[in-house]
């Protein structure tokens, strides 16, 4: 295994061997520096992709390195501050153009079609009931009935309108 300040001069002079034995050789520190700051995965293993290619691409800078594991420490905390900055900056920009939007009075195109693929959900369900558990569902949990009420408008009991919606929950899930 050579010297790591071998492995700069020859990084220095284009060498990708040489360049891929520092990344072998100090990628995992990089990635745990990274996670550490970033507590991601995915953000730790883009730093450390990022701070690779710039290492590449300041390679004739290299050989002036005194202290490699240092430098390169620095440019991975600098890189984390950075990524973590820009996170909250545009999480905060975000919060910021949503509280300044006008109050339409309409629900999201999003919240919409949530709903409706709900209720297609419901609907799909309702399917496999059996017609008077389906009317017992349909008054007391859509239209909003006491039990007492759904039972009347069924002409049944009303614990006969709870055993109809147990059996119909049991068999929805």
């Amino acid at each position: 295994m050579q010297d790591t300040a071998v492995l700069l001069h020859l990084t220095a002079g284009g060498d990708e061997k040489a360049f891929e034995q520092l990344f072998i050789r100090h990628k995992d520190r990089v990635y745990e520096i990274a996670l550490l700051y970033t507590e991601s995965g995915f953000l730790a293993e883009e730093i450390l992709q990022d701070i690779f290619v710039q290492v590449w691409q300041k390679r004739v800078e290299l050989p002036s390195i005194e202290n490699f594991s240092s430098w390169l420490f620095i440019l991975t905390r600098n890189r984390c501050f950075n990524v973590v900055r820009d996170i909250a900056r545009a999480s905060s920009n975000k919060k910021a153009m949503v509280q300044s939007l006008p109050e339409t009075g309409t629900e999201p195109a999003d919240a919409r079609l949530l709903f409706s693929e709900a209720e297609k959900l419901v609907l799909q369900a309702m399917e496999q009931l059996t017609p008077a558990q389906r009317q017992a569902f349909e008054l007391f949990k859509l239209k909003g009935l006491s039990r007492e009420e759904t039972a009347r408008q069924m002409g049944i009991s009303p614990n006969t309108v709870k055993v109809h919606l147990l059996q119909g929950m049991r068999s929805i899930r």
